[in-house]
C-alpha cells in the first residue's frame, strides 16, 4: 500500500516597495525574511528563518510551508540592516501581501488588506468594512489601527493591538481571540497626514463579527454586530436614534456656523483698518453666541446618552 502523502499547508507572500516621497535614482537591494517568534508543536524554535527573498523591480514573492499558525516577525533590509518589521501570524494555506512605504526617511512596513491572527474559532471575532462606500480615502495610504483594553478584577488592564493595515481598494479585514468583551478604538488615518479620517469605539465579544456601515440618511460611519450584544446596547442602538441623530446634525450645523464666522472676520480685519473698536465689539458678540450654541449642542448629546 501506498503510504499516505503528508499535506502540504502553503502560505504565499508577496510585497511592493510603495515611494511616498521622490523614487531614488538607483535601484536599491531590498531583502525580505520572515522568522519564527515562538515555539511550537512543529519545533519552530525562536529566531528560525522560514522564508526569505530578494526584490525584483520594486516586488517580493515568497512561498513556504507550514503545519500551523506561527507568530512571526518580517523584516525588510536593506544591505546589513533592517529598514522595516511587522509582526503577525502567519496562517497555513493562506496568502498575505504587505507594502514597504519608504519615505526616505523611515520606511515602515504595514499589511496590505488583511491581519488575520485568529488560531482559536471558539474566541475568534472579525471586523471588516469596505471604506470606498463612505468617503474620500487614498487607495494605498489609508490605514486602520485597532487598539484593544480589557479591565480585570484585580484592577490590572490588559492591552492588545492588530495592524496598522493598509486598506486593499477599500477593504480591510482583521480576525483575532479575545477570552471576554474588550473595548476597542478603531483609528481610520492617511499616511502622513496631520488629521485623522475617523476615530470610532467598539466592544467586540468572542464569536462575534462586525462591519463598518452607514447610518441611514447621514454621513456617520458606526460599527455594527451581526446580533445583539454588548455592542449594539451601549453603543450602536443608540448611535442610530432619530433623536440622538437630529441633535448630531445641529451640533454639526453649529459648528459650520462658527467656522464660517472665524472666517468672515478674519476677511472683514484684514480689509478695516478703522473701526477696529466696533468690529472686534462684533465680532467677540458672534463668537460668544455661536459658541454658546454648539456647547449646549454639546451638553444635550452627553444628556441624550446619558439617559439612554
Amino acid at each position: 500500500m501506498t503510504p499516505a502523502r503528508k499535506k502540504t499547508h502553503t502560505f504565499i507572500l508577496t510585497g511592493e516597495v510603495i515611494y511616498v516621497a521622490d523614487e531614488p535614482t538607483s535601484i536599491q537591494e531590498l531583502r525580505a525574511t520572515v522568522v519564527a517568534d515562538g515555539v511550537n508543536e512543529t519545533e519552530d524554535t525562536p529566531g528560525m528563518e522560514i522564508v526569505s527573498g530578494e526584490f525584483k523591480n520594486r516586488k517580493v514573492r515568497l512561498r513556504g510551508s507550514i503545519d500551523q499558525p506561527v507568530p512571526v516577525t518580517l523584516s525588510v533590509w536593506k544591505e546589513e540592516k533592517v529598514i522595516g518589521t511587522f509582526y503577525f501570524v502567519l496562517q497555513p494555506n493562506s496568502k498575505f501581501s504587505f507594502r514597504l512605504l519608504d519615505n526616505a526617511e523611515t520606511p515602515k512596513v504595514y499589511l496590505k488588506g488583511s491581519d488575520h491572527r485568529s488560531t482559536n474559532p471558539e474566541r475568534k471575532f472579525t471586523f471588516s468594512g469596505d471604506l470606498k462606500k463612505f468617503r474620500d480615502y487614498h487607495p494605498e495610504l489609508t490605514m486602520v489601527r485597532v487598539y484593544g483594553t480589557s479591565y480585570e478584577l484585580d484592577g490590572s488592564t490588559q492591552y492588545t493591538s492588530y495592524g496598522p493595515v493598509l486598506v486593499d481598494n477599500g477593504k480591510l479585514s482583521i480576525e483575532g481571540d479575545i477570552d471576554k468583551p474588550t473595548l476597542f478604538s478603531i483609528w481610520i488615518e492617511e499616511l502622513n497626514s496631520s488629521s485623522m479620517i475617523t476615530l470610532m469605539q467598539g466592544i467586540f465579544e468572542p464569536g462575534f463579527n462586525y462591519v463598518i456601515e452607514h447610518v441611514e440618511n447621514s454621513e456617520t460611519i458606526v460599527i455594527s454586530a451581526d446580533r445583539e450584544g454588548l455592542h449594539t446596547q451601549l453603543i450602536s442602538d443608540w448611535l442610530n436614534d432619530p433623536e440622538y441623530l437630529k441633535i448630531r446634525e445641529q451640533q454639526h450645523r453649529a459648528f459650520v456656523e462658527f467656522e464660517q464666522s472665524l472666517e468672515a472676520n478674519d476677511e472683514t480685519s484684514q480689509d478695516l483698518e478703522v473701526g477696529m473698536g466696533d468690529t472686534e465689539k462684533d465680532h467677540e458678540e458672534v463668537l460668544t453666541l455661536t459658541f454658546a450654541t454648539v456647547i449646549h449642542l454639546l451638553l444635550s448629546v452627553n444628556m441624550l446618552i446619558c439617559l439612554r
